[in-house]
């Protein structure tokens, strides 16, 4: 994933060649009542199927819809913004603590763990 980014985004920094502004933002895991992750992870933690993926260590890069859509109008207006520019929150969150907070949000327990080797083989 990391390679296809970094693809991803030197084909768009090459329209610089053109004189053009280029700001590629590096959206994390959006969370948002009306949009984004949340939902279906909301539903299947209702539904008591939430789990911590792997060990639950991993980090998770996240931001709120909300401040996501302020962000691409801000680059959009804000003409001396160019470059890579980090769209998530400060402060990341294990995946551990992510679903521990959504379980404790909806009132529910998440029990589950999707083992290690499930998640690195679907990966690829």
């Amino acid at each position: 994933m990391a390679d296809l980014c970094r693809r991803w985004e030197d084909a768009a920094l090459s329209a610089r060649r053109l004189d053009v502004r280029v700001c590629c933002l590096r959206i994390g895991f959006v969370l948002g009542r009306d949009g984004g992750a949340l939902a279906p992870l909301a539903l299947s933690t209702r539904l008591g199927g939430g789990a911590v993926m792997g060990s639950g260590h991993h980090y998770v890069s996240w931001v709120h819809l909300d401040d996501l859509v302020r962000l691409i109008l801000f680059a959009i207006e804000t003409k001396r913004l160019k470059g890579p520019v980090n769209a998530t929150a400060p402060t990341p969150v294990t995946n551990e603590a992510l679903m521990e907070a959504l379980g404790n949000a909806l009132g529910r327990r998440v029990r589950l763990r999707v083992p290690a080797l499930a998640v690195a083989h679907h990966a690829r």
